[in-house]
């Protein structure tokens, strides 16, 4: 094994700085990581609001020592409903503590 190094960068600072428009939709798969992703992108969450699709994988995130309602928090507090993408119905604690998919939204 080696490390490999990758150059990232804030998805607001791109947004800002007109290097790429702000989304209508982003999707997020980065196994167990999405908190820091979308507090990457919290001026455009919170500007735009735009629709968020993610994958929320329970082992993954006890790996990495998450907390496993982090993400739906997070959402919540900037104004986003968090849905299970399969039905659209609410997430519930049961879902978090399983791997899912979900749908986050702006409350209307």
């Amino acid at each position: 094994t080696f490390p490999v190094v990758v150059q990232a960068f804030k998805g607001d600072d791109l947004i800002d700085s007109v290097k790429c428009p702000a989304p209508d939709l982003i999707k997020i798969d980065v196994e167990g990581f999405e908190i820091n992703v979308l507090k990457g992108l919290r001026g455009t969450l919170e500007r735009d609001h735009p629709t968020i699709i993610f994958e929320h994988s329970l082992s993954r995130l006890k790996e990495v020592d998450r907390p496993v309602n982090e993400v739906v928090v997070f959402l919540n507090s900037i104004g986003y409903n968090v849905l299970r993408l399969d039905d659209l119905s609410p997430v519930s604690n049961d879902d978090l503590n399983k791997r899912a998919d979900f749908l986050a939204k702006k409350i209307a």
